[in-house]
């Protein structure tokens, strides 16, 4: 399970898209959201705004306890952070519900890193790389993990090793912060 936002009107989004060689100039998301999950535009814009409007008051937060999320719930499946008050609503929801966990996959490391203090126990912080195709992505600091995404001639070029299948579900290695495997490598999508 996750919140989604939309990465069509989300101004970093948008910016980074236009950024050559950037993975965001060949976001799977952007390209989904004009065919297969076209349906998902107006609720993912409605996510965005109930986000990073103003910060939630305790009776908003949602109690997820009683969904079917394995234990693990992600932030931003698809879109990127909007704001610092989006941040800190993310951070309220895994306040409210302590017992799961949850993922942060990012590209907007320095306000994360900013807020480090909001970050609760039960976050993973996953920073992804904006490039694709980086060797040894630097793990940033009060992160638990570096993804990276990398095109199908780099890796036979290089033998980088691919550890994600993108079956989350039955993988969860992202949503453990000690299992020492602090680099998940994907192919671009």
């Amino acid at each position: 399970m996750s919140i989604n936002t939309n990465p069509l009107n989300n101004p970093y989004c948008n910016r980074m898209a236009t950024v050559k060689d950037c993975i965001c100039s060949s976001c799977y998301s952007r390209r989904m959201l004009g065919t297969s999950r076209a349906n998902c535009n107006d609720p993912w814009t409605r996510n965005g705004k109930i986000l990073s409007d103003s910060v939630f008051h305790s009776w908003d937060l949602p109690d997820l306890t009683k969904c079917a999320c394995n234990g693990a719930f992600r932030f931003s499946s698809h879109g990127e952070l909007i704001n610092e008050i989006h941040l800190i609503n993310l951070c309220s929801i895994a306040r409210r519900n302590p017992d799961i966990t949850f993922g942060l996959w990012t590209k907007r490391v320095d306000m994360v890193q900013a807020n480090l203090d909001l970050v609760l126990d039960n976050m993973v912080l996953v920073a992804s790389t904006l490039w694709t195709d980086v060797q040894e992505p630097e793990l940033p600091d009060g992160f638990h993990k570096v993804f990276g995404a990398y095109t199908r001639g780099y890796v036979e070029e290089t033998g980088v090793t691919i550890n994600c299948t993108g079956k989350c579900k039955d993988c969860m290695v992202c949503y453990r912060k000690d299992n020492g495997i602090a680099r998940i490598n994907e192919i671009v999508k």
